[in-house]
């Protein structure tokens, strides 16, 4: 499990995301999301893919016949204090004709070193944005974002903390394209990882 250093804020970030408020249409579009001529198990074998994309050693994935549940854990520590913490995925599949229909649900859960679990619903738009993005990406060939270039283009990094704060972020093999600023970031650690190599 990876871990970080930091100071307290980062906790209270975490627990008030149930302090924003979410309309029932906003929240619908937000975590549904249809995929055109596909199949239910190719829909959650992508959504498997991306989330151990995103973090292979921390993620846990299980299956049933229409659903994906996962998390992906995290550790951190604060001044005096350490906080153990884990983002819930619950993706939820339904054929309907041709096409498949899912949603799905992203929540945080921490444990702060003197106890007592907090669980809040993920309600910005932006993890689920970047979570099926992804997956059209794997299934279709389109442009997959990085954290690095998600992040860029979201008011707040912390809005993709369930994809992203302290993922590896791994890319996949080949089928996708990358933006260009992603491209230049992947040719920069390549060249970095050649010369230091020679050394």
């Amino acid at each position: 499990m990876k871990k970080i250093v930091v100071f307290a804020a980062a906790t209270f970030l975490l627990a008030g995301c149930a302090q924003r408020q979410v309309n029932r249409d906003e929240w619908l579009t937000m975590t549904t999301h249809t995929f055109p001529k596909t199949t239910i198990d190719a829909v959650l074998k992508t959504g498997d893919k991306v989330l151990t994309l995103s973090d292979p050693s921390d993620v846990a994935v299980a299956h049933s016949k229409e659903k994906l549940s996962a998390y992906r854990k995290f550790l951190i520590y604060a001044v005096f204090s350490a906080t153990m913490g884990r983002y819930e995925f619950d993706l939820t599949a339904e054929q309907k004709g041709e096409d498949v229909v899912t949603t799905l649900d992203i929540k945080s859960s921490i444990t702060p070193v003197f106890g007592g679990e907090i669980k809040h619903p993920w309600k910005w738009r932006e993890a689920y944005e970047l979570f099926y993005g992804r997956m059209d990406a794997l299934l279709y060939g389109g442009t997959w974002l990085t954290c690095a270039d998600a992040q860029e283009k979201s008011e707040a990094d912390w809005y993709l903390e369930p994809l992203c704060l302290l993922a590896d972020d791994t890319l996949p093999e080949a089928g996708v394209k990358l933006t260009d600023a992603d491209q230049k970031r992947q040719d920069a650690k390549l060249a970095k990882k050649s010369y230091t190599d020679k050394l």
